[in-house]
């Protein structure tokens, strides 16, 4: 095995290449019956959402952003389809964004960000 490509395995096992950032494609609103997926175009358009799977040598941490652009406070709850329940709740002020880690060492490569967001910081 060549120098390159040994460097190149070393570095992947010990997770050093940059972190892989997955977009969701599907959120969670409240206001559809059954805990259905909606469309980002059913989601309110000033909370941002997005999902971010980081190799750690040894598995995945999965990190959900949340970024508010309302006006207004919100409270959101962030779970994933690896970690559905209970969730985490977080207060943003207007114009703050966040990051949770809902999963450190996870085999899954992949999950979907569940958020349900409402207004106020209560």
């Amino acid at each position: 095995m060549s120098f390159v490509r040994r460097l190149a395995l070393a570095a992947v096992l010990l997770g050093v290449l940059a972190p892989v950032t997955l977009s969701a494609q599907t959120y969670h609103n409240p206001h559809r019956g059954g805990g259905q997926t909606a469309t980002p175009s059913d989601f309110p358009g000033c909370v941002k959402i997005e999902g971010e799977v980081r190799f750690r040598g040894f598995g995945y941490n999965h990190i959900v952003h949340v970024r508010n652009e309302c006006t207004i406070p919100v409270r959101c709850n962030v779970a994933t389809s690896v970690d559905p329940t209970p969730g985490q709740d977080v207060a943003l002020a207007p114009r703050q964004e966040t990051q949770i880690q809902t999963r450190s060492g996870s085999p899954a490569s992949t999950f979907e960000p569940r958020v349900t967001c409402r207004p106020g910081n209560r």
